[in-house]
């Protein structure tokens, strides 16, 4: 089942968002995760949830609104979704 979460501003205004409830071929069983040799092999087991979860938030609206606080919190979104983007490893900084 899709995780879903609902938002709602200070207008009232009510949005729904849905993530996806699966990655395919991501590796989440802890007694597998606990075996892993090393770096590299973890990664291979958890990158593609990464890789669906990096997806998923680039499809999500960022919500803006007239209010200073909105404005202020849309740019800062904006902001770490571009440095996520660029980012070779998809850490951000913010």
């Amino acid at each position: 089942m899709p995780v879903r979460r609902d938002v709602v501003d200070s207008a009232g205004r009510s949005e729904t968002y849905r993530a996806p409830g699966r990655a395919r071929n991501a590796t989440l069983d802890m007694e597998k995760l606990a075996v892993v040799k090393d770096a590299a092999e973890a990664r291979s087991l958890i990158e593609p949830l990464i890789q669906a979860y990096r997806e998923w938030i680039a499809k999500q609206p960022i919500p803006g609104g007239s209010s200073a606080m909105e404005k202020r919190r849309a740019d800062v979104a904006t902001k770490c979704c571009r440095e996520l983007a660029s980012s070779p490893d998809g850490s951000s900084r913010a």
